[in-house]
């Protein structure tokens, strides 16, 4: 089946960009820090990474909005290669926890020592800022141009339709079979040290989904 990365349909719905840079509205979201407890890396056996947590009291991101569920955490272990494959955890909003539920890989290789990304990262605010028409891959130029954008102008996207590097997601929720909701993508090929430091961990982009029902967060990795 021939997938379609670009057109005219990518124009909807409205999607924004993650930017390192302090919000002008009422609303926390930020990049790093250590508020939840999130789960040991089962080859690293050191916590996750908490890449991004978004606000959800910022009326933009209602729809994720749920009984004790102020903020959505989108995290996962990034200096070794459980990321390159499917996984899924089980997030506890009223406690800001987040337990495994599945991961799929099954070749375990770490990053050298000289490599890895120190964890908890560095707190620091970010703003969502809402996507301008050149931010959809309405054409191939449009699509080879946001492929440059990301990881330089910004940090990642919220909402939108997914900007696929190489496969239509599985949005299928592993334990209620529903389809999920379509969160943010984060880029691991980044040039922020000025901003943020090193963040590069990889030719990868990460993909966040959430079923609402089930407190489930799938992380799905592409390469680019």
């Amino acid at each position: 089946m021939e997938h379609i990365f670009y057109g005219k349909s990518f124009s909807r719905p409205i999607g924004y960009k993650i930017m390192f840079e302090e919000s002008p509205r009422d609303d926390h979201h930020h990049v790093g820090g250590d508020e939840w407890n999130l789960p040991n890396c089962r080859l690293c056996e050191t916590p996750m990474h908490q890449l991004v947590c978004l606000d959800l009291k910022d009326d933009r991101l209602s729809e994720l909005r749920g009984e004790h569920c102020e903020e959505l955490v989108l995290f996962s272990c990034l200096n070794c290669s459980m990321l390159w494959e499917e996984q899924f955890f089980k997030l506890d909003f009223q406690n800001r926890s987040a337990a495994v539920i599945k991961q799929e890989q099954e070749e375990f290789e770490k990053a050298d020592d000289e490599d890895q990304i120190t964890a908890p990262l560095r707190h620091v605010p970010v703003s969502l800022v809402e996507m301008e028409a050149e931010d959809y891959p309405t054409s191939e130029e449009r699509y080879d141009e946001i492929f440059t954008a990301l990881g330089t102008a910004y940090f990642g996207r919220v909402f939108g339709k997914p900007l696929l590097a190489e496969d239509e997601l599985d949005l299928t929720c592993c334990e209620c079979g529903q389809d999920m909701t379509f969160v943010a993508l984060i880029t691991g090929e980044n040039d922020f040290d000025e901003k943020y430091g090193d963040l590069f961990f990889g030719e990868v982009i990460l993909y966040f989904s959430l079923c609402p029902a089930c407190h489930i967060l799938k992380v799905e990795a592409q390469s680019i």
